[in-house]
């Protein structure tokens, strides 16, 4: 059978709540009531945190080019693809976090510790 209407029947909307249930689960639960389906509230829910956009750290910038490229924005140097990522984030109100592995963490912990290894040594002499 089909529908003459074909818009009205893209658009239509579910007026009670057990219209969103298969009928062979109404039938087999004895549902027959109606009821009816709330207005839904416009006002839009807040949010309880600030949205962040994480993106792994590395030296060629490679994470970040292919960030700005699925958001469509244009990328050129590491320092300006840094810049245009964070402008980017504040014009979307989120927060841009640079994710480092934990490889490159114990390097640059490791190249700190021979920096002030070597300071200490200057020193003493």
């Amino acid at each position: 059978m089909r529908c003459p209407d074909k818009g009205a029947w893209q658009t239509r909307k579910p007026e009670y709540i057990e219209q969103l249930v298969s009928p062979v689960m109404r039938g087999h639960h004895q549902i027959h009531s109606q009821t009816p389906i709330q207005s839904p509230n416009g006002s839009p829910l807040p949010m309880p945190y600030t949205p962040v956009l994480e993106i792994p750290d590395d030296k060629d910038g490679k994470f970040i080019r292919a960030t700005l490229a699925s958001y469509n924005l244009p990328s050129s140097s590491i320092k300006e693809n840094r810049r245009v990522l964070e402008a980017f984030g504040s014009l979307t109100g989120k927060k841009v976090v640079y994710l480092q592995n934990e490889k490159d963490i114990a390097e640059k912990q490791a190249k700190q510790t021979k920096k002030t290894e070597k300071k200490v040594i200057k020193i003493k002499k």
